[in-house]
Formats: structure tokens, C-alpha cells, sequence
């Protein structure tokens, strides 16, 4: 466990250099004089951009090699970090004394030790009086952040495997980059792997380490990312905290949601891609409320920049290099944007540039694909997938888990409705007159706000459903209802520029959260769906809870002022209410209960495998075991998959491998392969107490119980799967545990023909490794049946 606890420790001080320090020190100039805001946007969308850019290019010019990245990555950092810094005399003359022998280089070490420090001093110095203003705000942000870390890290650092069945090709295709082959499975979005293949280039760290990290570290961006989102929907400077925590630790009880919160665990290209998603709105609303632009130092042409839209066509383009899905569920986010300022949009000095920037953005993407694809490379099988989708015939629910719950009952009775206007009985009670959002929808469109109650809202969040449609009500009705009023008054008044849109960010943030789930049961009212309704409740549940927090901040915002005292009295409000949420949430056990994640192999296969890595020369060992291992030893050593082995010795009169030293793994315990499996976090982490959503699935287990089949004489009689079945073989437990049986009795047979050659490596009571040395002169004859 301390391993792997270091290996993340690793990984994420190389990606806060990578993702932050890198960029920060090479564009210094231009982050100068910029907001916060901007520097974490700029460091967080463009330099995934840029990494992916050339790492493309690189390839598409068949120069991509690790050296080449190496030199530009440290050429570039090392040349801008000195580029404007001046010794001093003092340390010229140092550094003459230590050349001419009159000074000691350990003198001159600690010399240079000291100047450092001072340094280092008087930066964060800096940093700390930059925070003026904001302290409160950092103070309670801090622990919400340290805390999201927590909950999405622990359970990759408790199961040390791939925690979904997609990681194996995404791990493929960073091997791909390292062996100087750009889009090894074929054309997609790939800017996530380029991040990930830059990283174990610039720095010592495995890929197979890099893509079980790198997901829950970039989680850190992504909490951020949705910080930032809520700042310009709410007044209150403290109600995206409360938006964010409430999205941390409340769950409800949909098989969906669970999934949609287990992928942010793992490094999957679109959770990759929520960071930029959410900072597109940010820059969209700032260029619609922005009134300066900055002209171009042009002499005859008239040509304006304006950063936010500057920083809008990056965090776009960052999203169609990672994922489709990022980018069509930002599409989701900027809608309603661009409904409710539909004046400001359309306005032609604002809609020209708008849309030549979403065409930049489209040409900055489109075109090193576009190239790879005239290269000869062919597109991948995802995007056919992606395009069934939306044309409805693809299986958009991953496995039956996602279909074998209760909820889609009522969802099978709307499909199944003969009349449009038919009335379906929503399962949670009758209509209520204290709804009268629902109550204006059913009398215009009751099927329609049939499929929207029953099939998302009370699919979704159950009990809770009415809540929800009313606090989405109420505030949207804030938001029209103070637009009008002060818009009233300002035309009394006479003002030209009032503020009258001061709570939009209100009827934004409900229209935006009503639209979602609009969106995640479109494809049942014959809108198509371009986006698989599972990848969605995560981004649901946190634009429907954080409507909740509209009365607060419209309460807390009306007083507020700049005297300096009130900071601390608004830091306590804060944290007031941040403890209010905690309370409430607990008293109404929406709590959440324990992550999950698929479990591929037991903890001490990879642990084995690891120190086999580690302790024996590389491209001198073999294991034998079935797929898992491969993705970990394919850079280090070789592998010999198990149903092919079986086979050959089955099969083959002659059969060798020629390496000196050979691991056989046996499950004695056949695990069952990607079952569900819960884990038993601290109770400040996750209520163990509660059940989890996908509890009632076959197969799943909670830690430290695992689903598995013992090996017996019974299933090594048992025919073997076929030959090339391999992957799938793997995922049943009968296959196996048959596999695992006729291993281990081949173990038995050369045991007794060599037996000083073969010994055990590590055993518990689930899983032996066994391990064969060799003469790679006098290889031992494998095909002994």
C-alpha cells in the first residue's frame, strides 16, 4: 500500500508541473497582469491544447521520439525560467571564487542554498498578500477540495488495477505514443494520452502507474473548474462552496448515478474533459457581460482581441481534443446561456466574433486529424459507436447493471403509451398543487412532462424529485421576477446602465438544470440523444442540488458591502452554512455510501507483478497469466496469455519460451472478472452503513468480500474456452476458474519432472505465483501433456 500511496504522490507533483508550474513559467508575460481566474483557465485548457498540438505534429512528421519530447519540454521550461533573470554580482563572484579554487563548492552550495530560500520567501510572501480579499474564500475552499480528493482517490489507492475495462485501451494508446505512434487505435480525440505520454517521458513514472493516477488527480482541476462555474452564476461569495459540497456528499439511490461518480475515479477521456467544459460558460458569460475590448496594435486594420473569448476558443478546442461528449455536454451548459441572453448573443458586434471563434476552434481540432486521416490512419470504432448513440440503435447502458433496476418500470410504461396525452401514474404521489411549475407543464404538455417527472426527475432523484422541481422553480422565478422589477425601475429612474441582470445567473443555473434533464430523457420523446444518458447524471445531480443553494445566496447577497469587517462575518456565514448542509444532509440520509469500482484481480497479482518489474532485468522474464498482466509488464517484459498456453501445450508437440525466468499466476480463488466491488471507507469518507445503488447486481461484493470460484479437479475436467476467447474467457468465472484448474495442475506435472527448477514466489489463499527458472541455452520443454 505505501507504494502505490508513493506512486500517487508521484504522479501528482508531476502533474501540477506539467498542468500548472510548465505553462505559468513559460507564458509569465503574458499571465502577469491577469485574473486568477484566467491564469487557472489559461494553465488548465491551454496547456493540454498546446502539449496535444505538438505531440501531434511530432507524429504527423515522424520525428515523435522520447528524446525530442524530452529536450523540448526542459529547452523550453529551462530557457524561459532564466530568460529574465539576472545574477548577481555577489553570486558571479561566488561561482568565480569556487572555479579558481578559493572558495569551497560546499560553501558556495549553501550560499546558493540560502539565496534560494530567500527566494522562495519572498514568493510566497507575494502569494499570500495576492489572496487579499479572498482568504475566507480559500480558507473554506480548501478542505471541500482536499476532501473531493479523498473520496475519488481512495478507491484506486485501495484496489491497485484498472478500476473500469476502458483503461486497457487507453493505456494502449499512450504505449502507442511512446513507441512514436500517434492514434494507435485509430482516429479520436487524443489529448488526454498526449498529457499522459508527456509525463512518463518528462518525468520516472510508469505508464501503467500514470493511467491509474492521473484521473484522480486531475479531479483537483475539475472541482476548481466548477467553482469558478458557480462564481459567475451566484452574488454570495461563499454559495459555490455550498453547491460544491452538496455535490461531494449527497448521493440518491439510481444505479446511473453511482456509475457516473465511480468514472471520475479512473482516467477516462471524458471525465478528462469536465475541467475545460466548465470553464467555456465561465468565458461565454464574461464575454457577453464584458464592455471593453482591447484593439490590436495594427496601423491600418481594426482588429480587437478580447481575452475571454480568447480564453473561450481554448477551453472549446480543449474539449474536441479530449471528447466529443465534453464538448456537446458544454454545448448543454452555453444553451441556455444563449436563450436567456439572446439580445447580447445575436448582437452583431458580439455574434461575429462568437461564431469565427467557435470556427477557429473547430479548424485548431479538425485539422491534425484530418491530416492523420489523410496519412492513411483510420478512424476508431468509437466514433461509429458515438454516432449510434444518437441514431439510438447503440447499447447506451453499460452492461445489465444499469437495466435492472426498478426505476426504468415507469420509463417502459411511457414508451409504451398509446396516447400522447395519456396520464402515467409518477410513482411518487399524485400531482400537488404546491408545484406549480409542474402544474403549468402537465396542463400544457402532459405527456411530455410525463416522460420529464416520471422517467428523470423521479428516476433521478426519488423522493427528493419534488424538492427539486420546486427549488428549480423558485429560482427561475427570482431571476425573471427581479430582471422585470429592475429593469422597472432603472426605466423610472432613468439609468442607462443598471443592473438589472444581477440574479440571470439564477434563471441560468435552473434553466441549465432543467435542460439537462430534459436532455437525459430526450431520446424517449424523440429527440436524439447525443449524449448516453449515463454519462450524464453526474453533471445532473450537480446542477439540481445546487439549485437549492438560489434562496441562500439571494438572502446572504442583499447585504453585503465592502467594509472590511463584514469578510469575517461572511466567513463565518460560510462556514455556518456549510455545517447546515453537513447536518441536513445527514439527518435526511442522503449521505453517500461507498464508492466502487471494477475489480479486475487481486490486489497482490499487481503487487507481484510490480516487484517483478522492479527486481528482475527487463526483457529477461515471462508471465503467465490471463490479459491484466499485460498492460503492466509490456514495457518492462513479456507476456504469455493463459488460454494460449494451455493450447499450445494441449496442442503443440514442441513448445518453449525464451526467457530465463518464467511466473506462472494461479487464482486459486478464480476471480469473478469486472465485478462490482464496494469499499469499506472511514465513516468521515463515506457512510458504511448505507447501501449502495448497485448493491442489489450480480456479482457485486464489498471489501473485504470478493466474488470468486474456487479451483477443483471438477472444472480442470471441463473443455477449454476457445482459443482466441481469451479477453472474454477471462470475464466469466467458470471459464476462469477452469483455466486457473488446468494451470495449476500443469504446475503439479512439471513439478514433479523439475523439481528444483520451479519454486514459489508468493502464495496466500486466493493466489499463488510460482516461478520457473531456466537456462535460455537448454530450454525447458512446456508441452508436457
Amino acid at each position: 500500500m505505501n507504494y502505490w500511496i508513493l506512486e500517487y504522490s508521484k504522479v501528482m507533483i508531476a502533474y501540477l508541473m506539467v498542468m500548472y508550474l510548465w505553462p505559468t513559467v513559460v507564458f509569465r508575460k503574458h499571465l502577469r497582469k491577469k485574473s486568477k481566474t484566467y491564469r487557472f483557465a489559461f494553465c488548465s485548457v491551454v496547456s493540454v491544447l498546446l502539449y496535444y498540438t505538438v505531440i501531434i505534429f511530432l507524429g504527423l512528421a515522424h520525428i515523435l521520439h522520447n528524446a525530442v519530447v524530452f529536450l523540448l519540454f526542459y529547452g523550453v521550461f529551462f530557457v524561459q525560467l532564466f530568460r529574465e533573470y539576472r545574477f548577481s554580482k555577489e553570486v558571479k563572484d561566488h561561482f568565480r571564487y569556487v572555479v579558481t579554487g578559493t572558495m569551497k563548492p560546499k560553501s558556495y552550495i549553501l550560499d546558493l542554498l540560502g539565496h534560494i530560500s530567500s527566494f522562495l520567501k519572498n514568493w510566497l510572501q507575494d502569494r499570500w498578500k495576492s489572496l487579499n480579499g479572498i482568504k475566507g474564500e480559500c480558507f473554506l475552499l480548501v478542505p471541500i477540495l482536499i476532501y473531493g480528493m479523498c473520496f475519488f482517490s481512495y478507491g484506486t489507492l485501495h484496489m491497485n488495477s484498472f478500476g473500469f475495462s476502458d483503461l486497457y485501451v487507453h493505456h494502449s494508446w499512450v504505449y502507442g505514443l511512446r513507441i512514436g505512434r500517434i492514434f494507435y487505435r485509430g482516429i479520436y480525440p487524443e489529448a488526454m494520452h498526449c498529457f499522459m505520454y508527456l509525463i512518463s517521458v518528462v518525468f520516472p513514472i510508469r505508464t501503467y502507474t500514470l493511467v491509474m493516477y492521473v484521473g484522480p488527480v486531475h479531479v483537483l482541476t475539475i472541482l476548481i473548474s466548477i467553482f469558478l462555474y458557480f462564481r459567475e452564476l451566484f452574488r454570495w461569495k461563499y454559495s459555490p462552496h455550498l453547491a460544491l459540497l452538496l455535490f461531494l456528499i449527497v448521493e440518491f439511490p439510481y444505479t446511473n448515478n453511482a456509475v457516473s461518480y465511480a468514472r471520475l475515479q479512473t482516467s477516462l477521456p471524458q471525465e478528462f474533459s469536465f475541467g475545460g467544459m466548465f470553464l467555456i460558460p465561465v468565458f461565454l458569460l464574461r464575454y457577453l457581460n464584458s464592455q471593453k475590448q482591447k484593439r490590436l496594435r495594427r496601423p491600418r486594420i481594426r482588429i480587437y482581441a478580447d481575452i475571454n473569448l480568447a480564453m473561450f476558443i481554448a477551453a472549446l478546442s480543449e474539449t474536441i481534443v479530449v471528447h466529443f461528449y465534453g464538448t456537446i455536454m458544454a454545448f448543454y451548459l452555453c444553451l441556455p446561456i444563449a436563450v436567456i441572453f439572446a439580445f447580447k448573443v445575436f448582437h452583431y458586434k458580439r455574434f461575429l466574433p462568437l461564431f469565427a471563434s467557435v470556427l477557429i476552434s473547430l479548424v485548431i481540432t479538425i485539422v491534425p486529424m484530418a491530416l492523420a486521416f489523410a496519412e492513411g490512419i483510420p478512424l476508431q470504432g468509437s466514433i461509429g459507436w458515438g454516432l449510434n448513440v444518437i441514431h439510438g440503435s447503440a447499447a447506451v447502458v453499460q452492461g445489465s447493471v444499469l437495466s435492472a433496476g426498478n426505476e426504468w418500470l415507469n420509463t417502459m410504461r411511457i414508451i409504451a403509451a398509446n396516447s400522447r396525452t395519456s396520464l402515467i401514474s409518477a410513482g411518487d404521489g399524485t400531482l400537488s398543487a404546491a408545484d406549480p411549475f409542474a402544474f403549468w407543464l402537465r396542463s400544457r404538455f402532459a405527456f411530455y412532462w410525463d416522460v420529464i417527472k416520471t422517467a428523470g426527475y423521479y428516476s433521478i432523484f426519488t423522493g427528493l424529485s419534488n424538492p427539486i422541481r420546486i427549488a428549480t422553480f423558485v429560482g427561475a422565478l427570482i431571476g425573471v421576477l427581479f430582471r422585470c422589477l429592475l429593469s422597472v425601475r432603472n426605466r423610472i429612474m432613468r439609468r442607462t446602465a443598471g443592473n438589472e441582470g444581477i440574479y440571470d445567473g439564477y434563471l441560468v443555473l435552473a434553466s441549465t438544470a432543467f435542460f439537462y434533464v430534459f436532455a437525459f430523457v430526450s431520446s424517449l420523446i424523440g429527440v436524439p440523444e447525443l449524449v448516453a444518458r449515463s454519462r450524464l447524471l453526474c453533471v445532473i445531480q450537480l446542477l439540481n442540488l445546487s439549485v437549492f443553494v438560489i434562496p441562500v445566496d439571494f438572502i446572504l447577497s442583499l447585504p453585503q458591502n465592502r467594509r472590511s469587517f463584514f469578510s469575517a462575518v461572511n466567513f463565518a456565514l460560510g462556514t455556518g452554512c456549510a455545517a447546515v448542509c453537513i447536518y441536513v444532509v445527514l439527518r435526511l440520509n442522503l449521505y453517500h455510501s461507498n464508492q466502487y469500482l471494477e475489480m479486475t484481480r487481486y490486489n497482490a497479482e499487481a503487487d507481484v507483478t510490480e516487484q517483478i518489474v522492479t527486481e528482475f532485468p527487463h526483457r529477461h522474464f515471462t508471465v503467465i497469466s490471463t490479459t491484466d498482466e499485460l498492460y503492466q509488464v509490456n514495457e518492462y517484459g513479456y507476456h504469455e496469455e493463459i488460454l494460449d498456453f494451455l493450447w499450445k501445450n494441449e496442442r503443440d508437440e514442441h513448445y518453449t519460451i525464451p526467457t530465463p525466468y518464467l511466473f506462472v499466476y494461479v487464482e486459486k480463488n478464480s476471480i469473478r472478472r469486472s465485478q462490482y466491488h464496494g469499499f469499506s471507507a472511514p465513516d468521515w469518507l463515506a457512510d458504511n452503513t448505507k447501501s449502495s445503488p448497485l448493491s442489489f447486481v450480480e456479482g457485486y461484493s464489498i471489501d473485504p468480500d470478493v466474488t470468486s470460484q474456487r479451483i477443483s479437479q471438477e472444472f480442470a475436467e471441463m473443455e477449454l474456452p476457445p482459443k482466441h476467447y481469451a479477453s472474454k474467457a477471462a470475464q466469466k468465472p467458470e471459464m476462469r476458474a477452469t483455466m486457473n484448474s488446468r494451470m495449476f495442475e500443469w504446475v503439479q506435472k512439471f513439478s514433479s519432472l523439475h523439481p528444483h527448477s520451479i519454486s514459489v514466489y508468493y502464495e496466500d489463499d486466493d493466489f499463488v505465483c510460482y516461478m520457473i527458472e531456466q537456462n535460455p541455452a537448454r530450454l525447458f520443454e512446456l508441452a508436457i501433456d
